[in-house]
Parts: structure tokens; C-alpha cells; sequence
């Protein structure tokens, strides 16, 4: 059997394949895994890029759409969440994952946050698994509300006793730049922080920048921003978004009362050199030897105080047409539908009027198409100012009583918050008149007790 096989010729068998060495197999691995390295990332940078593009766009429409603050704003933020999970196996495995979140929040400004995470993984396996990418968008509709938080603290908010004289230092009636002289009203712009003044003996309106330094000697300087044509201007309304003024004046000077005085409002447009005649009327008798009050609502109707109501001009019929709103037509005693000298009032979102009933000695609050008010606060001497804070508590200054309270509308609970034994200079008068709040919270009040001048009580920050 040895022989045998030993002479059989000897069979070469084809071959038609080369087995290559175990390394060079290994580096093909490698190279393949690599290539999917290389392609995944440049996926990955092209998702970012298209991200970021996104991110731009709604950034964009966002401020394009937008108007102020304390506005709603409505706007579509997209959130783009991607996963990418790729495992390939076999000698070695290779896991990637990457998140890209993006968020967009409107307030003020836009607020965008973007994170971005690749992790690579690698670990010897005989198995190949593949798991396709992912993606998920998802968009919605969000609604944003911006509303400014409010300076003075709802509740025990306290002011600086310690005024500081912001205008006509002196008290004299001077009519220089730094100077007033029955200056009778006043108005703050707290957007473009600007504090106007009816300077009226001196007939003219003066506008002082509440940011600017000033000489605490001499108080701030003014500037003239109507003059032309104006008779002893009573109170002044300033549309904050353009800068117009509403001036309410009187046609004639008079110094004695008369059956014939005629009031009128003129608007002053931005850097006019002379206002324009809206409407005219002859008031109540005596009307012209006190003090009247303008005042504008979010319609652009205007509203005047009188001696015995307040008059509604409606803007709709281009203030060719009025209604008393308060009051009557004539003098009455100190009953409910009566008022005698309305000397200020705040006019709230919803029309419901805040009076101060000078001569009457009280507060009274008229809604809306009532034929009655309703009395708040009774047995004043002589209110004068109302204003009314972002928390809606009524502010009122009492002349005689040297002082300025706030009234709690929500509990009725009545606050002294300037005056009383903790008045800042016990040596001097303190005639408080018509008071405004500025955008922080601090306080400027005309005071008559020394001549005129108009005074600033910081807020207290707790």
C-alpha cells in the first residue's frame, strides 16, 4: 500500500484566492472604522451648521415681530432635538452619540442656548450592529409675556424723608433756566426720563432730564419746549411715544373771577415753535381764578376739570364734541353726583376716574358711566395731588396737613408715607401740591411752602 501511493503522481490544486496575514486584515477594520469616524463627524457639522442657521432666523423674526416691553409678544420657537447613535461591531465597536438642543426665549431680548456632545466608545466584539440615525423636530407656538417688575414693594414701601429740591432751589419766582414761578403742574416721560413742567406765571413749558447731573444749589436746568402764544399755563399731558404735548391754557389773562372765561387745549407737536387750538370752552363762573387739571386717556380722548365736573373731548369726533363724565354743569354742595374744584384726577385702564375733590375735602372714585361717585377717603384739608403707583395703590398729597399718604385700594388700610412727626425739615412750610412717580419708584411733588419749588423723595431700596 506504501508503494502504491508513493507512485501516484502528485495533483497541484488551483488557487484563486490570497489569505492575507491577520495584521493586514486588522488595518482594513481600522480603515473602515475610521471611514465611518471622518463621515459621521462631517454629518454631524452639517446638523450644527443647519442648527445654528436656524437659531439665526428665529433670533431675527423675533426681533422684527417685536415692539417694548410690557408688551405679549407671540412667537414660534423651534426646538430641534437630533440623537445619532451609529454602533458597528466586530474585532472593535465604535459608538457615537451626539445632542444638539437649541432654545429660544423672547423677553426683552433674545436668550439662545445651544449645547453640543460627541462621545466616542471603542471595545473588541465579534458581533456588527448598525443603528440608523434619528431625528426628531419638533415646533411649537409659545406666548411670552414681558411685564416690567414694579419698583416700590406692595407692601411697607418706605420714601427718604430728606427731599431733595430738583427745581427752582431759591423758591423765588425767577424765569431763568433753573427757575419757576407758579409753576401749578408737572409731568414725567418715563420713557425718554424727562420731567416737564406748566411753568405758568412765566407762560411757558420747561423740560429737565432726570438723568443729567444738576448743582443741588441751583437745582436742574431747563429748557423751553413751548412758549409761543401760551396764556398762564394750567397742566400739561405728554405722549410719551412721540413727545406731543397737551397744554391746557386760557384764551385771556384775568385776574378777577367772570362769567365769560374760556379755557382751551392746544397741542405742541415734537420741536414745534408754535401749538395748534383742539378745542376751546368757556367755563363755569370764576373758572379762570383757579387751578384746572388736563389729563389724556389710551384713546386720546382728553379730559378737563372744571369748577364743578370734568368734560370728556372725544378724540373720535376730533374733540369737536364733549361729555361730562363727572359731575354736573353747575355748582352743587358736597352729595354724591357733586364735585367743587377737581383739582387732579387719574383716569385708570378702565376708565374709573380718581378724583381729588379740592373744596369738598375728599377722594372720590367714578366708574365708568356712573352718575356717582363713590368716596374713598372724606374729612381732608384740601387735597391737592393724586397719582397712582404700579401696584395700584392711590397716592394723595393733603396741603395743609404738610403731608402725602398712600391709600391701599385693595384694603382701605390709609398710610402716612411723607409727613407727620418724620416730616424732613420741621422748620420750613411743606405745601405738597401735584406729586408723580418717576420708572424707580422716587417721588417729585410741587411744594408752595416756600415759594415754588419741586421736590424729589427718593424710594427707600430694601
Amino acid at each position: 500500500m506504501d508503494s502504491i501511493a508513493e507512485d501516484q503522481p502528485t495533483t497541484s490544486i488551483p488557487i484563486d484566492y490570497v489569505r492575507l496575514p491577520s495584521e493586514n486584515n486588522q488595518t482594513i477594520k481600522s480603515y473602515v472604522i475610521g471611514m465611518y469616524k471622518q463621515i459621521l463627524i462631517a454629518f454631524l457639522c452639517v446638523l450644527t451648521a443647519i442648527v445654528l442657521t436656524l437659531i439665526v432666523i428665529i433670533i431675527i423674526l423675533s426681533k422684527k415681530h417685536s415692539q417694548t416691553p410690557s408688551i405679549t409678544y407671540t412667537t414660534s420657537s423651534t426646538v430641534i432635538s437630533m440623537i445619532a447613535a451609529v454602533t458597528t461591531t466586530s474585532s472593535s465597536t465604535v459608538t457615537t452619540t451626539s445632542t444638539v438642543t437649541t432654545t429660544s426665549t423672547v423677553t426683552t431680548t433674545a436668550a439662545v442656548t445651544t449645547t453640543a456632545t460627541a462621545t466616542v466608545t471603542t471595545t473588541a466584539t465579534a458581533t456588527v450592529t448598525t443603528t440608523e440615525f434619528v431625528s426628531k423636530i419638533q415646533t411649537s407656538t409659545t406666548q411670552v409675556v414681558v411685564t416690567p417688575s414694579c419698583p416700590i414693594p406692595a407692601m411697607n414701601a418706605q420714601w427718604n424723608q430728606n427731599s431733595t429740591i430738583f427745581v427752582n432751589a431759591t423758591g423765588q419766582c425767577l424765569s431763568n433756566e433753573s427757575g419757576l414761578c407758579g409753576a401749578e403742574d408737572l409731568f414725567i416721560d418715563n420713557i425718554h426720563d424727562n420731567l416737564y413742567v406748566a411753568d405758568t406765571k412765566n407762560n411757558r413749558i420747561q423740560k429737565y432730564s432726570l438723568t443729567e447731573p444738576f448743582d443741588s444749589q441751583q437745582g436742574a436746568i431747563g429748557v423751553t419746549v413751548a412758549s409761543k402764544n401760551l396764556i398762564m399755563p394750567q397742566s400739561i399731558f405728554v405722549d410719551s411715544q412721540t413727545e406731543d404735548m397737551y397744554i391746557l391754557d386760557h384764551k385771556t389773562k384775568t385776574t378777577a373771577p367772570s362769567h365769560d372765561f374760556v379755557y382751551r387745549v392746544q397741542l405742541w407737536r415734537k420741536n414745534d415753535e408754535i401749538g395748534r387750538i383742539l378745542l376751546n370752552e368757556t367755563g363755569e363762573y370764576g373758572y379762570g381764578t383757579y387751578t384746572s387739571y388736563l389729563n389724556l386717556d389710551k384713546e386720546m380722548n382728553i379730559y378737563v376739570g372744571t369748577r364743578y365736573c370734568i368734560r370728556k373731548w372725544l378724540s373720535s369726533t376730533n374733540y369737536t364734541q364733549r361729555v361730562i363724565v363727572a359731575g354736573k354743569n353747575e355748582r352743587g354742595s358736597n352729595g354724591p353726583s357733586d364735585l367743587w374744584d377737581p383739582y387732579t384726577f387719574h383716569i385708570d385702564d378702565d376708565l374709573t376716574l380718581y378724583i381729588a375733590d379740592w373744596e369738598n375735602k375728599r377722594i372720590q372714585k367714578w366708574l365708568f358711566k356712573a352718575t356717582e361717585g363713590i368716596t374713598l377717603v372724606r374729612d381732608l384739608t384740601y387735597v391737592y395731588g393724586l397719582a397712582m403707583d404700579c401696584n395700584g395703590h392711590l397716592y394723595y398729597t393733603n396741603t395743609i396737613d404738610q403731608s402725602i399718604s398712600q391709600l391701599n385700594l385693595r384694603d382701605n388700610k390709609n398710610t402716612m408715607i411723607i409727613g407727620d412727626e418724620n416730616r424732613f425739615d420741621k422748620n420750613k412750610l411743606f405745601f405738597p401740591n401735584v406729586m408723580k412717580f418717576d420708572k424707580f419708584g422716587n417721588i417729585f411733588v410741587i411744594d408752595t411752602g416756600n415759594g415754588v419749588e419741586i421736590r424729589k423723595f427718593s424710594i427707600i431700596q430694601k
